[in-house]
């Protein structure tokens, strides 16, 4: 009987980890529709972004201004682990 019972619960376990991982894979990624441009972006903007607060984006802020906002400095203030992990959110276009 308890052989039945443990595996009718890993079973249960099995089908609701599937749901659960089908319902995440399906949800689409609103975070960003498009690129955030760092150059045309608020400092509330830059602080949605994961792994930027608001030191750093006051640091993106003050080198836009600057028009010293470039790849090789957000390299420099956001490390190269981080840069990777959101450059495919982010583009560094100046306006003309």
């Amino acid at each position: 009987m308890k052989r039945e019972i443990l595996l009718f619960i890993l079973v249960i376990c099995v089908l609701i980890f599937f749901k659960l991982s089908y319902n995440v894979e399906k949800q689409p990624d609103i975070s960003f529709k498009k690129k955030l441009n760092l150059y045309e972006a608020s400092k509330s903007d830059l602080i949605k972004i994961k792994g930027i607060g608001e030191k750093k984006a006051n640091k993106i802020i003050e080198l836009r201004e600057k028009k010293l906002l470039n790849e090789k400095e957000l390299k420099k203030i956001l490390g190269n682990v981080l840069f990777s992990n959101i450059s495919s959110q982010i583009t560094v276009k100046e306006k003309h």
